[in-house]
């Protein structure tokens, strides 16, 4: 029953006061409702709560649940941990009708948990009893308040984290912006308390986080209607959503570390790869700070990967600002495509209607890819799920891409080592990409693009077996540099057989050479393919003078495991060979090579170290060229290119088509080329987001030619940016 409101006039200033008494309904608040002083707390730490109950009754109850289980219908069923407790100091809270929705109920704190550790014991709410010590999981939780005149009860969510002894290789981030930015209370009636308008009135631009939320409830509500007054509006896209990816970790054994969206916001430092090896980002990630993209960016760029399970992600840029009494999130304006797409590869938000898309599966595009390699259907995915179609989707159904979803924008480029659109959903315009992108120098990131995602992956076992796959992969540092710093790298060979690595800074320039290797003079030609054992770590091959290839396994430190091992014979037949990245689409590093006759080839890898032998070449003509170097995604159409010399010093451009051909005609892009000894390709090598090329003249000085990410060179033409490299013959660049 929603509860009824009295007007008070208190120095100059209208105050609702929550006794039920004739009059209209207070849109959203409950008989008994409260909220926390904290979003998160760690094992041994402290939360306040402060606490509504109707006038006249005192008396209420308080039990601990976790939430990580789910029954047959997809409905959070939560684990008693502690209580119930019994509270006898209920009071009617009173509130500013106009301003609460900002600065905050304003409601003195009605008890404290004190949350329990391996070390120290826990306080009890109200009965201040000992909770021995243990170690809650880390995860969702809820303080359940419960009239017990009545038996109304509302849950207070809050996260529990993990200390630092105790943190998994997952982190989950619990959305927390996008539940204060959906929340209602106290109504529509005074002029709107959420971000978004409804029943005629505004949205506001600044809400706070201290203030009951019904819209953090576990349980799922999907009311489609604000109108008329309505206790809950449509939770499944925020916490009850999110506890359905928690569900899934927990059934298939997978345990994670819970973090909060103001957590990444705050603590510096909190994502570390060393410890986080994959991040998930679940259901609708909508609000983020300029902090916690910054966070994301270096967490990637230190070899940690994403999983992002969202829709409508990234969308509005926010501050999350802090006083001494306060904490409120304030929106600024929205995230570009290009932000959105460098994030997490897609950049292109859709909705429509009600329901804002139609819930529908996922074809597959790349079938042959690795993250579809354990499927026995490699058809499509995503059929079945628990989202409460009749309301929330158009088409009433309860497929994986839909309500609302993220897609690639073809005018948005970005630079990846691997970019590769694996699925698309069949809501036609309204659709859904499953995108998969190894960032340059950097982690590896899978993106759903959907709300639904989650809420199909807890009951369609080939979804499940798709996120399955990527983790077996994502468990891992990723890098595609050599020095593991998230910067392309230069690996360089003296005559004398001596290896060298220069470390890039990300800016253009070079830190001083460090030895990492003898005996190098063994071989005819040296390069990098990234990572080509599937291990994180990018690696290097090389081909000895009986036409032997070995791959040398990298460390992610900057160097070398001590010994190769051979993995090809019979290579002296080619007089190029390069590493384009993913050429034939499968998501495995490739060869191409070329023999004296013209002929190109092109080797796929397996992606444990392997190769498998074509049956003939794929392509001729290619004895017009006496240089071949392989640039990546140099156009940024998503698949990987190669550049080609003249003798004459022209320089042309070959489109990669993702499915191991080019696409057809070569395009010259530049001319005197002619005058560089050895063209090297180190990807975005001055950090401005697209894949340049260096070039080395005879006289030991090194050129830098930027991208400009279309294709061409930016028109700045190149700039010499070091001295002295006539001592090395080889020069390669590791990206």
């Amino acid at each position: 029953m929603p509860a009824r409101l009295t007007t008070l006039l208190t120095c100059g200033i209208i105050a609702l006061s929550l006794a039920v008494v004739p009059g209209f309904a207070i849109t959203n608040t409950h008989s008994i409702e409260g909220y926390s002083n904290v979003l998160s707390v760690a094992p041994g730490g402290k939360v306040k709560f402060s606490v509504h109950v109707p006038a006249g009754r005192t008396q209420y109850s308080v039990e601990i649940f976790r939430y990580g289980t789910l029954d047959n219908g997809g409905n959070a069923i939560g684990q008693s941990i502690a209580g119930p407790f019994s509270c006898a100091n209920g009071r009617r809270r009173n509130f500013d009708a106009f301003n609460a929705y900002v600065n905050g109920a304003k409601w003195p704190a009605s008890f404290t948990l004190k949350v329990p550790s391996a070390t120290s014991n826990g306080i009890a709410p109200c009965t201040l009893a000992v909770i021995p010590k243990t170690t809650w999981r880390s995860g969702y939780y809820t303080a359940k308040i419960t009239d017990v005149a009545t038996g109304e009860y509302f849950h207070i969510t809050f996260i529990v984290k993990d200390n630092a002894k105790t943190q998994k290789s997952i982190a989950l981030i619990a959305s927390t912006n996008t539940w204060t930015a959906y929340n209602f209370w106290p109504g529509q009636s005074w002029g709107g308390s959420s971000i978004y308008d409804g029943c005629g009135s505004p949205g506001r631009f600044e809400v706070t986080f201290l203030r009951p939320n019904p819209y953090a409830s576990p349980e799922a509500h999907d009311d489609v209607s604000q109108c008329p007054d309505l206790p809950y509006y449509r939770t499944e896209h925020l916490a009850a959503g999110e506890l359905r990816v928690a569900h899934w970790l927990e059934n298939n054994g997978l345990s994670y570390s819970t973090l909060t969206d103001w957590d990444l916001a705050s603590i510096s430092g909190v994502l570390d790869p060393a410890v986080f090896k994959t991040v998930f980002i679940t259901t609708h990630s909508e609000y983020w700070s300029q902090s916690m993209y910054d966070a994301l960016m270096t967490y990637m760029a230190r070899g940690g990967n994403v999983i992002s399970l969202s829709g409508n992600t990234v969308f509005w840029q926010i501050n999350l600002n802090v006083t001494l009494k306060n904490r409120t999130l304030q929106k600024l304006g929205n995230w570009t495509p290009q932000q959105q797409a460098k994030l997490l590869g897609l950049g292109s938000f859709g909705s429509s209607g009600v329901g804002n898309a139609d819930c529908v599966p996922y074809d597959l595009d790349l079938p042959n890819h690795w993250a579809f390699q354990n499927l026995s259907d490699k058809n499509a995915i995503g059929f079945a799920g628990v989202i409460l179609g009749t309301t929330t989707c158009l088409d009433g159904g309860h497929g994986a891409g839909g309500w609302e979803v993220d897609r690639t924008d073809p005018s948005v480029h970005v630079f990846a080592r691997e970019y590769a659109l694996l699925a698309e959903s069949r809501n036609q315009l309204q659709h859904a990409n499953l995108a998969y992108m190894h960032r340059a120098s950097a982690g590896q990131v899978l993106s759903a693009g959907s709300i639904t995602f989650g809420q199909s992956l807890v009951v369609d076992q080939p979804l499940s077996t798709v996120l399955l796959t990527a983790l077996g992969r994502f468990n891992k540092l990723s890098f595609s540099d050599f020095s593991g710093d998230g910067k392309p790298d230069l690996l360089a060979r003296k005559p004398d057989g001596t290896l060298w690595r220069y470390n890039g800074d990300g800016l253009g320039g070079l830190i001083a050479g460090v030895q990492i290797g003898s005996a190098w003079d063994g071989f005819d030609i040296v390069f990098s393919p990234s990572d080509f054992d599937g291990d994180g770590n990018a690696d290097v091959i090389a081909r000895d003078f009986n036409g032997g290839l070995w791959l040398y396994r990298g460390k992610g430190d900057g160097t070398l495991q001590p010994s190769g091992v051979q993995i090809g014979t019979g290579w002296q037949g080619f007089d190029r060979i390069v590493s384009p990245g993913d050429f034939d689409g499968d998501g495995h590093a490739d060869l191409l090579a070329r023999k004296p006759d013209g002929t190109l080839w092109l080797y796929s890898g397996n992606g444990t170290g392997g190769l498998i032998t074509p049956a003939g070449p794929f392509n001729t003509g290619w004895q017009i060229y006496d240089a071949l170097v392989a640039p990546g995604d140099f156009d940024e159409d998503r698949f990987p290119d190669l550049l080609a010399r003249k003798p004459d010093g022209t320089l042309w451009l070959y489109r990669g088509d993702g499915h191991g051909n080019f696409i057809s005609g070569a395009v010259q892009i530049d001319a005197n080329w002619n005058q560089f000894v050895e063209m090297i390709t180190p990807g975005d090598f001055n950090g401005d987001g697209h894949a340049d090329v260096l070039g080395r003249k005879a006289d030991g000085t090194l050129w830098m030619f930027n991208g400009s990410g279309d294709g061409h060179f930016q028109q700045n033409g190149g700039v010499m940016i070091n001295v002295g490299w006539d001592v090395f013959n080889t020069v390669v660049g590791v990206w």
